[in-house]
């Protein structure tokens, strides 16, 4: 998920989880520490916890989400907010009644 914080800086949540019939609750975090290349390693990057994207799905086609910051990001200066916003497909869906 790439969003930003309330200073403007980007910032990618990052997470997986399988669905349960039509939602799914995705924990999300924060990687820190890493580089790009031949001189990465995997003990360099710090996984922050981040809290959680709730997607629940009204059908083939429509959807919504809740971005739920967890207490350390709403308080610790993070400037992250509860969000919520619905989603639409952009493609057309297979095996979908």
């Amino acid at each position: 998920y790439y969003t930003y914080d309330d200073k403007g800086n980007q910032v990618w949540l990052i997470g997986s989880a399988i669905t349960d019939g039509d939602s799914v609750i995705i924990p999300m975090e924060i990687t820190e520490g890493g580089v790009f290349g031949t001189p990465f390693n995997p003990d360099d990057v710090d996984h922050i916890p981040w809290g959680t994207l709730e997607f629940t799905f009204n059908g083939c086609f429509d959807g919504h989400v809740l971005a739920t910051p967890n207490q350390d990001m709403l308080n610790a200066g993070r400037g992250f907010e509860v969000v919520e916003f619905d989603i639409t497909r952009s493609t057309p869906p297979t095996g979908c009644p």
